[in-house]
């Protein structure tokens, strides 16, 4: 009698314990704990009569399967394995719009919930579940498993012999962090690393490492897209006009002219001034002429697309024009004459001021004219343009330059030297390097 008191003393039983004797899927080892009468007095409950009882009626399939599940221990099982792989993907999807790419972003978190319930669920089922090929899936929890501490990836050089050699690594933290290429967008840095043969890998290749290395650049803010504008397709088709201005240290406000290459993103002049005028504006047209005619003297005709502004319209430019009787100036003033914007000429001088000269120190008018010259030699001479497939303006401009094609046969050669070295590569952690 003792014994019977002890095993079922007065207790407080909680009341959702109750309702799963009424509905008859309590589990059997909690079942076990509770005492003939309590067990009928709770399946005889009027469970309509309290408030709330609303919140916990389900639809007759989902109590039949409930049922089926608390008098069976493996599908019990495979029920958690199968809810908790949901709620991984729910937590994982909650802000996503590109199922696949986060899923991969996310595939440190989905190997370990497959892991979790391997034992219930393989893994190709839990693929098939996901969506993706069951060999991608195991390819993830190779790569989660294995991890090579010598390799920026964290993945077995062996494993995966395609990524990048160690001194590669080292070169991309040379270029990216070298202070005379501050200045230049990565992908300016991409193209030089190419040209120079320090490193040859894909563009995406560059990015990807690049990211991880985690070495801050400038980065302008990306405005909006309207669509493609004009393309020439050879130097002097058409040229961008424009002026912007950018005020010096000493508050005094500048005017930059600016003369611009469609082809070739070459600027053929860029003038600095305290004034805006029409007479300044016309000798800017001449001074681009000057240098045009130096590297192609058989210049024919020039198409000049301007803004509506009233440097671009007055008399000095239309004396101008009808000065050069032998090359024939078409003044084309933007999204007026024609449907297309003047977006070239701004893009050059947003690039000027985004990573130029807003890094600089302009104390007046003479330190910022000295660094606007060496700042357009930079851009002109030096810096490569992925826009113009790794050449620099001038280069494109003077149709010079390196051949292109020679930039593919590096990066195969690059590719089959790392594939080469990384197999032979032994670190001593793991079976694979044996």
């Amino acid at each position: 009698m003792h014994a019977f008191t002890d095993r079922f003393q007065r207790r407080p039983i909680h009341t959702c314990t109750k309702f799963l004797v009424h509905q008859g899927i309590l589990p059997a080892q909690y079942l076990a704990q509770l005492s003939r009468s309590q067990v009928s007095r709770y399946r005889n409950l009027d469970f309509d009569r309290y408030f709330g009882n609303d919140l916990f009626r389900f639809s007759d399939q989902v109590m039949t399967i409930t049922r089926q599940a608390a008098q069976n221990d493996f599908d019990r099982k495979m029920m958690q394995a199968y809810l908790r792989l949901a709620l991984t993907f729910r937590s994982i999807f909650v802000h996503a719009r590109h199922f696949h790419h986060t899923l991969h972003m996310h595939r440190e978190k989905v190997v370990e919930a497959v892991q979790r319930v391997g034992d219930t669920i393989s893994v190709d089922d839990c693929a098939r579940l996901l969506g993706v090929a069951t060999s991608t899936l195991r390819n993830w929890i190779t790569q989660v498993r294995v991890r090579c501490s010598d390799s920026l990836i964290n993945l077995c050089r062996k494993v995966h012999p395609n990524q990048l050699l160690g001194s590669e690594v080292e070169v991309m933290k040379e270029l990216l962090s070298d202070n005379r290429l501050r200045f230049w967008p990565s992908v300016s840095v991409y193209y030089h690393a190419l040209r120079t043969q320090s490193v040859s890998m894909a563009k995406s290749t560059w990015y990807k490492y690049a990211a991880m290395l985690n070495i801050r650049r400038l980065k302008p803010k990306r405005s909006h897209k309207y669509g493609q504008g004009i393309r020439a397709s050879k130097p002097n088709q058409y040229w961008h006009a424009d002026v912007t201005y950018f005020k010096s240290g000493d508050g005094l406000k500048h005017y930059i002219y600016t003369v611009v290459d469609n082809f070739s993103r070459f600027p053929l002049c860029v003038h600095l001034s305290t004034q805006l005028s029409g007479a300044i504006r016309s000798m800017t047209f001449r001074m681009a002429l000057q240098k045009a005619m130096e590297y192609h003297p058989n210049l024919q005709t020039i198409n000049l697309v301007v803004d509506g502004g009233p440097e671009n319209i007055n008399t000095n430019v239309e004396v101008f024009i009808k000065e050069v009787v032998h090359i024939p100036i078409h003044r084309i003033r933007a999204l007026k004459d024609v449907a297309f914007s003047n977006s070239m000429a701004e893009a050059f001088n947003k690039t000027l001021k985004c990573y130029y000269l807003n890094h600089q120190a302009h104390p007046d008018t003479q330190q910022l004219d000295l660094n606007l010259k060496l700042n357009v030699e930079d851009f002109a001479m030096a810096r490569p343009h992925s826009a113009i497939k790794g050449l620099t303006p001038l280069e494109a401009y003077t149709c010079t330059g390196p051949d292109l094609t020679l930039f593919h046969a590096h990066k195969l050669a690059a590719r089959q030297r790392r594939v080469d070295m990384n197999s032979k590569y032994g670190c001593g952690k793991c079976s694979f390097s044996e």
